[in-house]
């Protein structure tokens, strides 16, 4: 069995070592010549049961990583490699701190001299970064705090909280002052390609709460319309939370099958009950809202450009997915609908294309089918909007529009 020994240095030049036993015996000298390049499995001064030194390294401005990561342990008077890596490539090295004991401390991979513990060695980059200022563009308030994060890294952006502006709704950020330029939602994940302001986008509306439970909603002017900025949440009799979760409902409005949105008996849904309808027909809507009629959807569509860009023009930035097949036009949400993929509901609880598709009522009977009513629809993979004929025994969304 190999004994341990301790051992001093006591010929810096000649690299000569005094070695004593530590075992329980009779203590007799050792000099062993040592030297950088030997081959014999000691290292220079090392010994068995020798000294050893921890290193500590950390990741400072702009590391992604260091290894060893953590704290490690080193026989002294070894050279250990260590190495950082950056958190992008727009990322440029610029030295471990502090230096002492560092073989090349200017280098992103060079080796430490463990004669001591090396604790704290802190690897740092220079990185270039993005900064993303707000403007309130005529809003009243506080001005959200601008961000600064490193190139392509995200940020999330500030929320319309802190500031209003009087007889119009906060609808998010663009990119120009007046709304001419991209729109982006706020707190969507935004990556910054450079210094960018973005400035608040204020769309002509308010918001009003529903005395029957006490929701609030927000109202959007768009051309003559003045539409619900959301769907109907409102929750009655054969109504739904997608998939039956609450939180569904709370982001996406709940879900109802024809007769319940039109505040009819259930058998209407199996039969025209068209001689019922009025105009305008409040439903279940708030009082002073109605159900719009396929001709005031069509009214909606007209404005924004006509059924081939209107889904796009209507629907939110941010919220949808990729449609099945990999197809996907982004919103642009130019007048505050901010319309998001509600998904609906088939007969027995069946729920589908929540995240790429979303459907409203319309209070228009179908002329050829009874037991179906005419409904607004888009989807992801197009930037369309049309009306269509649904059964009315399936679920879909309400959105109510403004009676006077």
């Amino acid at each position: 069995m190999k004994k341990a020994l301790l051992c001093k240095l006591i010929n810096t030049k000649k690299r000569l070592f005094l070695c004593v036993t530590a075992a329980a015996l009779p203590a007799f000298l050792l000099f062993i010549a040592c030297s950088d390049n030997s081959d014999n499995g000691w290292s220079p001064g090392g010994h068995e049961g020798g000294a050893t030194y921890t290193l500590l390294l950390l990741a400072g401005s702009g590391a992604a990583s260091v290894s060893p990561s953590g704290a490690s342990t080193h026989n002294a008077n070894t050279t250990p490699t260590i190495t950082t890596t950056p958190i992008n490539a727009e990322c440029t090295f610029n030295g471990w701190t502090p230096e002492a004991g560092i073989i090349n401390p200017n280098s992103a991979t060079t080796t430490v001299f463990m004669d001591q513990d090396r604790l704290m060695i802190t690897a740092n980059f220079d990185c270039l970064t993005y900064t993303v200022t707000y403007d309130i563009n005529g809003g009243t308030g506080t001005t959200p705090a601008a961000q600064t994060v490193y190139a392509e890294n995200s940020v999330t952006l500030a929320s319309g909280n802190g500031f209003s502006r009087d007889g119009f709704i906060f609808g998010g950020w663009n990119t120009n002052s007046d709304g001419a330029g991209f729109n982006r939602d706020a707190r969507s994940s935004f990556t910054p390609t450079n210094d960018i302001t973005l400035f608040a986008r204020w769309n002509s509306g308010g918001s009003f709460i529903d005395p029957r439970d006490g929701q609030s909603y927000n109202w959007v002017r768009i051309g003559m319309q003045v539409w619900m900025a959301e769907n109907l949440n409102f929750q009655i009799g054969s109504s739904w939370c997608y998939d039956n979760d609450d939180s569904n409902c709370q982001k996406y409005g709940r879900l109802y099958d024809w007769s319940t949105a039109m505040d009819f008996p259930s058998t209407c849904n199996l039969t025209s009950c068209a001689f019922q309808v009025q105009s305008p027909h409040r439903g279940i809507c708030p009082v002073g809202w109605h159900v719009p009629s396929e001709a005031e959807w069509i009214t909606l569509i007209n404005f924004v450009g006509g059924s081939t860009v209107a889904g796009a023009q209507l629907r939110t930035t941010t919220g949808w997915e990729p449609h099945e097949n990999g197809d996907f036009i982004s919103g642009t949400d130019n007048h505050g609908f901010s319309a998001l993929p509600g998904g609906s509901g088939g007969v027995g609880g069946h729920f589908m294309r929540i995240g790429t598709s979303a459907e409203w009522w319309s209070a228009t009977v179908d002329a050829t089918y009874g037991d179906g009513a005419r409904h607004m629809d888009m989807r992801s993979a197009n930037s369309r909007a049309n009306t269509t004929l649904r059964g009315k025994v399936h679920m879909s969304s309400l959105r109510c529009l403004r009676s006077d």
